[in-house]
């Protein structure tokens, strides 16, 4: 008689989470059609804020294209201008975090070392993504040179946590 009860208990048990378990509603993706623009740099979402470059020794400027993003579900249909700024307060904060580690700190490039035509990048319209170029004169770069850049504003969506980035070019 107990074994009787037993399996009675056993197979309401099993109709129980059967019945229960079909009543959930989970969503298996996540719906981004009325999400707005983000606005970021690629490069800090994929390899983090700190970002060594390898460029090759010249006696000329050598351009270095810095991508900016806009994250939407579908492209805007107008341009989006990102500006940016060379921001030594991003890079302070990045060495005050790595001298508490005891980790190596850098210094701030100097602005013989590179130019920047225009701090504003244009992500043209239907597209979703633009640059800013950097012009490295690589014959003056040091090996502790950092170069910050920050994402200051924007026409379009917000402004995300991506939004530095710091540039240690190695020269070879």
């Amino acid at each position: 008689m107990k074994y009787k009860n037993h399996i009675k208990t056993v197979a309401l048990c099993l109709l129980t989470m059967t019945v229960f378990s079909s009543c959930l509603k989970d969503k298996t993706y996540v719906d981004f059609k009325d999400a707005g623009a983000t606005i970021d740099f690629p490069a800090v979402a994929y390899h983090g804020e700190f970002n060594d470059i390898s460029l090759a020794a010249s006696p000329t400027l050598t351009a270095y294209p810095v991508l900016v993003n806009v994250s939407v579900p579908k492209a805007l249909s107008t341009a989006v201008h990102i500006v940016l700024k060379v921001d030594p307060a991003a890079l302070t904060a990045y060495n005050t975090a790595q001298a508490a580690a005891g980790l190596p700190v850098y210094t701030l490039m100097s602005t013989n070392n590179y130019t920047i035509p225009d701090l504003t990048a244009t992500v043209p319209a239907n597209q979703t993504s633009g640059s800013v170029t950097v012009n490295f004169n690589t014959s003056a770069i040091l090996t502790t040179d950092v170069l910050p850049l920050t994402i200051i504003s924007t026409d379009a969506g917000v402004i995300n946590q991506y939004n530095t980035i710091l540039y240690h070019v190695t020269v070879k």
